[in-house]
């Protein structure tokens, strides 16, 4: 017993020395990494928010990333994305992942506490003698149970749990990040195939249009009216409106592609519901007032945040590794002919380890220095990761006020070829002008209504990549 009080007493009185001589590193605060971004109150095309509240901020940041896609009021496109949500194995690999990370905190949480360790073992054996042809059977059973205790004297085992724990963290938010991308892909890939549609339909209606027209021009034609040559543009017309017909249909094939794709099914597994789906729907635009500190609500930003942590905690955990570890043991075994017996009158034993690493004070500066500059490396990505994320909100933002303001521009531009081709065919009937410049007509009418039907199009996929780009805020 006096031995065991004096080896505690060195033990303690070694570990104060050594504690007193360590230079200890604080841990990283987040916040003040955020801080020294400098980020702007709000984006350069926005103005300040006004009194209106963020549904992000009054509630929970998962109503912001559950079923967004609820915003287009679409039924159809919500059935599609649930289906997407249970079939997806991009989605079902970033789970397991995420996984991954809980098991491997939860491992290191359990490094702070006493290891247990059970061991059982049983041996038959035999000897002949040839002599006497004589046979001894001899058995024996030995068991022995053990437990170890690493004492965190330096905070070493927390600071690897907290590692741990960012990077269980950011695997979340990497999880989340492809929650993200892949629903935005699946509703990208949706109103792709409803534009599809729209564009067929239009093209169909068109092309009808066109042959009635020229069925009637060959009626002219038979009765001396017009002369040959004026079927000619109405004959290039609908051979070229076939050809973009027959693009058209090999484009919706490969969108029904991506659509199977996303759910691992076969393309005749989709229902008509699906496949036919011909209504673009009017977005709203809910980014007005947004601050820039939305930015933080990424989860690529999120996931990098909690990485650069780790990463320059580092130094101060390549410190700790050179310090020596304390370990204590206790255990109980006994050995007996009879299996059964083992746990009569065990002999207890411990005892008290203490482990030094090697004495190799260069490779260790080397080690720590380099630690040092990975931190370094990983504060300039993040900020670049920061700033090119505030560059992306910016053009993006641009490019979907820029699609709105167009939108006026194209409908003015629809009601004046609904007026030109109306008067056009007025004169048309009445013998003023030929079939080509109806044919002109008709074909400006149909382009301008297709840039209108573009555009709303292209305003969704605005709306989608601004949304991802503020980090699912609505």
């Amino acid at each position: 017993m006096k031995s065991l009080k004096k080896t505690v007493s060195i033990l303690s009185t070694l570990s104060l020395i050594l504690l007193s001589g360590c230079q200890s590193t604080r841990s990283v605060n987040t916040q003040s990494i955020e801080q020294s971004l400098n980020l702007p109150t709000t984006f350069l095309t926005q103005q300040p928010a006004s009194q209106q509240q963020n549904a992000c901020q009054a509630n929970s940041q998962d109503f912001c990333y559950q079923n967004w896609w609820h915003s287009f009021n679409d039924p159809i496109l919500n059935a599609y994305l649930e289906q997407v949500m249970q079939h997806n194995s991009e989605l079902s690999i970033a789970t397991l992942n995420l996984q991954k990370s809980v098991l491997n905190w939860q491992k290191e949480k359990r490094t702070r506490f006493p290891s247990f360790n059970a061991q059982m073992r049983t041996q038959t054996g035999g000897t002949h003698h040839l002599e006497s042809h004589q046979t001894q059977h001899q058995s024996s059973s030995e068991g022995s149970l053990n437990a170890s205790w690493e004492l965190d004297l330096w905070g070493k085992l927390a600071l690897q749990q907290n590692i741990s724990e960012w990077e269980k963290n950011a695997s979340t938010a990497d999880r989340q990040a492809v929650y993200l991308n892949l629903t935005a892909n699946a509703v990208r890939a949706y109103y792709n195939l409803v534009h599809l549609n729209q564009k067929l339909q239009d093209q169909a209606n068109s092309l009808k249009y066109q042959q009635r027209q020229l069925q009637f021009a060959q009626t002219q034609l038979k009765a001396g009216i017009i002369a040959p040559s004026e079927l000619i543009p109405l004959q290039q017309n609908i051979t070229l409106q076939q050809q973009n017909q027959l693009q058209l249909n090999a484009d919706k094939n490969e969108a029904l592609n991506q659509l199977a794709l996303l759910l691992n099914q076969h393309v005749s597994e989709l229902p008509s519901s699906l496949t036919d789906s011909k209504h673009l729907p009017k977005i709203k635009d809910i980014f007005i007032g947004q601050p820039a500190e939305v930015l933080n609500n990424r989860p690529d930003i999120q996931a990098a945040l909690w990485r650069l942590q780790a990463s320059l905690t580092a130094p101060e955990l390549t410190q700790k590794n050179l310090y020596p570890t304390l370990v204590l043991t206790a255990g109980a075994q006994n050995q007996s002919p009879k299996l059964f017996d083992l746990l009569s009158v065990p002999v207890l034993n411990w005892g008290i380890s203490i482990n030094l690493p090697p004495l190799n004070p260069q490779e260790h500066r080397d080690n720590l220095k380099i630690a040092e500059i990975n931190s370094q490396i990983a504060m300039q990505q993040y900020r670049e990761q920061v700033y090119k994320a505030l560059a992306d909100v910016e053009s993006k933002l641009t490019a979907w006020q820029t699609a709105q303001d167009k939108h006026q521009l194209l409908l003015q531009t629809q009601r004046h070829a609904e007026q030109q081709f109306k008067h056009q065919n007025t004169r048309y009937q009445a013998g003023q002008i030929a079939m080509k410049e109806l044919q002109e007509s008709q074909e400006q009418l149909r382009q301008a209504k297709m840039a209108v039907q573009d555009n709303l199009f292209e305003q969704i996929n605005n709306w989608i990549a601004l949304y991802l780009a503020m980090g699912g805020q609505r």
